[in-house]
């Protein structure tokens, strides 16, 4: 068990050291958001940056973290939620705002969520197609999101999801969502942590 956590830090430390592959795609902010707020969504342009984030794939969550459904652009019937870093253990939150929750409100994450977590996007589809914030668990390794933050520099996010394989249309509007007190920490953030805990551990194997 030890060597195998040793492992799964690593790997997480080679994650983050990693530069993304994937630029992040040309769009056009109010094309994306004019769009979405034509489809339903409740969304105020100017309190966004209007350049979406350079990193997006791993999250950290505070106790007061939720999401909330805004727009479905869309054939399929996709769901969104949250997974572990390797994107197992995968907790669905919303359903297009119908189902989850019933009145389309916001959805409190909970106690539970792993730090660090990924978004996923299921497609529900007949080719099984599950997307992530964090591209390299995608099985196309293509960009499915763009995360526009606050201006204010608040904890706050529009996710803007492309559904299709291989990034699709690339319209990033298939599925939008709200994400608050949400975090992306800074790269090498969870590196440090991994190793600290590491070190911790082999201290206290030393002591004893």
């Amino acid at each position: 068990m030890k060597i195998l956590r040793t492992l799964s830090v690593t790997a997480l430390a080679m994650a983050m050291i990693a530069p993304n592959a994937q630029a992040v795609p040309i769009y056009d902010f109010d094309v994306l958001f004019d769009t979405a707020i034509t489809a339903g969504a409740n969304l105020t342009k100017s309190n966004f940056n209007t350049s979406a984030l350079g990193v997006d794939a791993l999250w950290a969550a505070s106790a007061n973290s939720q999401v909330k459904f805004k727009a479905e652009v869309s054939g399929y019937n996709n769901t969104m939620g949250y997974a572990d870093a390797s994107g197992n253990n995968r907790v669905q939150l919303l359903d297009e705002g119908i189902t989850t929750p019933a009145n389309g409100g916001w959805v409190t994450m909970g106690a539970a969520v792993p730090n660090p977590f990924t978004f996923y996007l299921d497609t529900n589809n007949a080719n099984g197609d599950v997307w992530f914030s964090d591209d390299s668990l995608n099985s196309d390794f293509a960009d499915h999101l763009l995360v526009f933050q606050y201006a204010n520099s608040e904890s706050k996010y529009a996710l803007f999801w492309d559904d299709q394989f291989g990034g699709g249309d690339r319209d990033f509007n298939d599925f939008v969502a709200r994400a608050n007190f949400i975090d992306v920490p800074a790269p090498g953030t969870f590196v440090i942590f991994g190793l600290g805990l590491l070190a911790l551990g082999y201290a206290r194997k030393r002591k004893s």
